[in-house]
C-alpha cells in the first residue's frame, strides 16, 4: 500500500516535470541570459580597471 502511493507520487511528480517543460525552459533561459549579461559586465569592468 505505501510503496503504491509512493510510486504514485513519483509519477506524478515526473509526469509534472514533462509537462511543464516549457516553463522549466523559459526559467532557464531567462537565468541563463541573466548570467551572460553579468559576465559581460564584469569582462568589460575587467578592461577597463586592468592596469
Amino acid at each position: 500500500m505505501i510503496n503504491a502511493q509512493v510510486e504514485d507520487i513519483l509519477s506524478g511528480i515526473v509526469v509534472q516535470s514533462f509537462t511543464n517543460e516549457h516553463v522549466e525552459q523559459r526559467k532557464f533561459a531567462y537565468e541563463n541570459e541573466r548570467f551572460v549579461y553579468s559576465r559581460k559586465e564584469g569582462y568589460k569592468s575587467e578592461t577597463l580597471f586592468d592596469v
